[in-house]
């Protein structure tokens, strides 16, 4: 197994082990609590390191 798949693995085990610390309808109820959203200028302009990334498997 490449480093690539360890990584997705891992990943896909932790996002596993998270939803059943905390159900999806707990967390669709925690947005609705929110009050603001996050400024996106802000986010980029903050100092430190900032990443906005996407992954796909395939395109179309």
């Amino acid at each position: 197994m490449g480093i690539l798949e360890q990584l997705i693995s891992a990943a896909s085990q932790g996002v596993k082990d998270r939803s059943q610390q905390v159900p999806l309808a707990d967390l669709q109820a925690r947005l609705g609590e929110r009050d603001h959203d996050r400024p996106f200028q802000e986010a980029l302009t903050r100092p430190g390191m900032s990443l906005i990334c996407e992954y796909k498997r395939k395109s179309p």
